[in-house]
């Protein structure tokens, strides 16, 4: 009887525990549909700036290599090159080992790009190493600028990345 009543109890609490994760994935999907700051990809032009929509106009469908770090921990590796892609509502590429994607918003100057989601390869340490790398900065970084029709830089606080327009 006692056994029984374990089982009871066990099997209670685990509805119980789905219950909620369900609840809590509505949650986090409602507030990615109506905040517009988790993983909407919202590229709206929220200023006037003319320069923001040809900045915009410039980036759709174009994929970039990257060339160069301020941050010597990242390695430029020519077999496993790092890249990004702007398309409309998120930046998607490949790192040393994983694909990657996220939303992100341009105003100005400004870029910011919201959490990062990616594939979940393993790979040799010194190559996730390089990722983890590059993801941290991606993550955070607050200004984008196009120095000319094959510059690409991003760049945060301490760190820029440099990026050539892909062929």
């Amino acid at each position: 009887e006692r056994i029984e009543m374990n089982k009871k109890m066990k099997t209670l609490l685990t509805l119980i525990l789905i219950g909620m994760f369900i609840i809590a994935c509505s949650s986090y999907s409602s507030n990615e549909k109506n905040n517009g700051n988790i993983g909407t990809g919202n590229t709206q032009n929220t200023g006037d700036s003319k320069n923001n929509n040809e900045l915009l106009k410039k980036l759709m469908g174009t994929s970039w290599i990257l060339e160069s770090s301020s941050n010597k921990d990242i390695k430029i590796l020519k077999d496993n090159p790092i890249t990004i892609r702007f398309s409309e509502n998120e930046i998607n590429g490949k790192s040393t080992v994983n694909s990657y994607f996220a939303g992100y918003k341009i105003t100005g100057n400004n870029i910011t790009i919201n959490q990062i989601g990616q594939t979940l390869r393993g790979g040799p340490k010194d190559l996730m190493d390089n990722e983890k790398f590059y993801f941290d900065i991606l993550g955070n970084v607050k200004k984008i600028e196009l120095i000319d029709e094959n510059t690409l830089i991003l760049k945060n606080d301490k760190d820029e990345l440099v990026f050539k327009k892909s062929l």
